[in-house]
């Protein structure tokens, strides 16, 4: 899984939005990134920008969820030992669940298998 913003990130220290609140969160299923629901909706997946959830309600809920568990901060994925077993080691440094409960619609399923993206929640729920 290459994430095209992930090299640049390093260079720039971009890192994905934490979230601005313990209440509310929701975890992108393809990426396992946590936000708020508001923040998904303003500012989109940093790592699934292909998913254009800014400002759209109704893709956010769709490829978001609040069934999830565990939470980690990861701060340099790539070194992390943690980054490598939740597997988020080349996405940007960010909160992550660990497990998500909650599935994809097929068509966003096949975005990703087009795009090579894995679907981190599917692989997160065999572990």
């Amino acid at each position: 899984m290459a994430n095209p913003a992930y090299a640049d990130a390093i260079d720039q220290e971009m890192v994905a939005s934490v979230p601005t609140d313990m209440r509310g969160l929701r975890a992108c299923i393809p990426c396992l990134l946590v936000k708020t629901f508001t923040q998904f909706y303003e500012e989109g997946c940093e790592n699934c920008q292909f998913l254009e959830m800014e400002g759209n309600r109704d893709r956010c809920l769709e490829v978001t969820t609040d069934q999830f568990e565990g939470l980690v901060s990861v701060m340099k994925p790539k070194e992390s030992w943690v980054g490598r077993w939740i597997r988020v080691s080349k996405l940007l440094p960010g909160c992550y669940a660990i497990k998500v409960n909650a599935e994809l619609d097929p068509r966003t399923e096949e975005e990703l298998e087009s795009r090579n993206f894995p679907n981190l929640g599917k692989l997160s729920q065999q572990d």
